[in-house]
């Protein structure tokens, strides 16, 4: 039996390895909403989104329960695991500390939906968010459980990790970084100019104040990478 353990264990062992294998460690900064983190990891820092799920928004009926699922499941300053960053959407495979994927603890405890926008959804986390919802757990125990991505329609909101990075300069279409440095202070006199300017715009035509403080820290973020050249500009 003692031997059977110990082989059992060392396959355990053994996947947690290969799973982890070609993982980011990462430091968790912040807990944005329910499927949002900030992290500071080796190869990226930033607003990262965690894959496959979509969580119900701050100012949405549930969005302050399901924060507090990922704040449990990804405690500030905690150390955890990412694999495949994608650097266009934001959002990479969330393992924790302790091993297990974050996306299947959220779906499983009902803290989130499986993500509609995905073309070929999971079928392991449908799997269990059909569990979920019905044993009633989390969102699912509540009368009015409009997903996310309607909620988003609704009032105007565009996703947080994506989405809403669509910088007014277009980074992504300028090659080379000092062609996009020169660019950025071809547009601005100064640091602060740009700033202001960038963070308004990334701001302009949100209708929902209840979302505004979430998309208000990602707005700054956003502007303080576009204007970073403009730094030691006066």
């Amino acid at each position: 039996m003692c031997i059977r353990r110990l082989q059992l264990l060392a396959i355990l062992i053994f996947l947690s390895l290969s799973t982890l294998s070609n993982a980011d460690t990462c430091k968790v900064l912040n807990v944005i909403d329910g499927d949002s983190l900030i992290v500071s990891c080796q190869t990226y820092e930033g607003i990262l989104g965690i894959v496959g799920v979509d969580a119900p928004e701050i100012g949405q009926e549930y969005g302050t329960e399901s924060r507090k699922c990922l704040e449990k499941l990804t405690p500030v300053d905690s150390k955890i695991f990412v694999k495949q960053i994608d650097l266009r959407t934001k959002r990479g495979e969330v393992i924790s500390y302790n091993g297990y994927k974050v996306s299947s603890r959220l779906i499983s405890q009902g803290c989130a939906w499986v993500n509609a926008k995905v073309k070929t959804p999971n079928t392991y986390l449908k799997k269990l968010e059909k569990l979920a919802k019905k044993q009633k757990l989390g969102l699912w125990s509540k009368s009015n459980k409009m997903p996310p991505w309607e909620f988003r329609k609704r009032y105007n909101i565009v996703d947080n990790e994506g989405d809403w990075r669509k910088p007014n300069v277009n980074l992504g279409n300028i090659g080379g970084e000092n062609k996009r440095n020169s660019y950025i202070e071809s547009l601005y006199s100064n640091y602060r100019e740009c700033y202001v300017t960038e963070r308004n715009k990334a701001l302009k035509g949100v209708k929902s104040p209840l979302y505004f403080g979430t998309l208000k820290i990602m707005a700054e973020m956003h502007a303080e990478e576009v204007c970073a050249p403009l730094r030691t500009r006066k």
